[in-house]
């Protein structure tokens, strides 16, 4: 890295611990004053500002490449819905950022989509799968006119054993499985407040 690029990273780095250094000492402000004032509610949107925290989104990314994708979490600053000042209205490099990241954001969530969809399928059709194993092997209980009658009941009673035994899967997948289409359709349902708040503009 140049020294010129170098130099433009450390003003950067400088203004962000800047930034953040003057958000703890007013959060610090607004926790006694809200105490004495009885007012609540507000940590939930200026949260604590850990060291994590105060990183860019591509550098979290690449912190983040040694965990798989369903355990990365992006710091609650980028998923919060800012109070943007005139200035920051007008900064292409924030805007650029924001939408860079909500269309990784959209492309992750859009592949575990995908990935959640076949899941299901797959589970449907291994329940699918013993049900049909069930009954080929009822099928086998039938009296075959070549067999004389003790191999015949060895062979119905090995054949209803296997039976039961698919039949027994099946219904462990099933009570596995049971809440599986609920906890997907709530997900779905939820609003997805984050997308919205990085939404790119036109």
């Amino acid at each position: 890295m140049n020294t010129r690029a170098r130099s433009v990273i450390n003003t950067v780095q400088q203004k962000v611990d800047d930034d953040a250094a003057r958000y703890r000492r007013v959060r610090r402000a607004l926790v006694q004053l809200s105490s004495r004032l009885g007012k609540s509610g507000w940590e939930e949107t200026l949260k604590a500002l850990a060291e994590e925290d105060v990183a860019l989104m591509t550098q979290q990314a690449v912190g983040n490449e040694r965990e798989s994708e369903g355990h990365r979490k992006l710091s609650w600053i980028w998923r919060t819905t800012p109070q943007v000042g005139p200035e920051d209205a007008q900064n292409p490099e924030l805007h650029e950022a924001l939408r860079i990241e909500w269309c990784k954001t959209r492309a992750r969530a859009k592949r575990w989509s995908e990935e959640v969809e076949l899941l299901q399928e797959e589970m449907r059709r291994v329940q699918a799968y013993h049900q049909w194993k069930a009954d080929e092997w009822l099928k086998k209980t039938n009296p075959l006119p070549m067999l004389p009658a003790d191999y015949h009941e060895g062979l119905s009673a090995y054949a209803q054993r296997q039976a039961e035994v698919r039949t027994s899967m099946r219904l462990f997948c099933q009570r596995a499985w049971r809440d599986v289409d609920t906890y997907v359709a709530t997900a779905n349902a939820a609003p997805q407040g984050s997308e919205g708040a990085v939404a790119p503009q036109g």
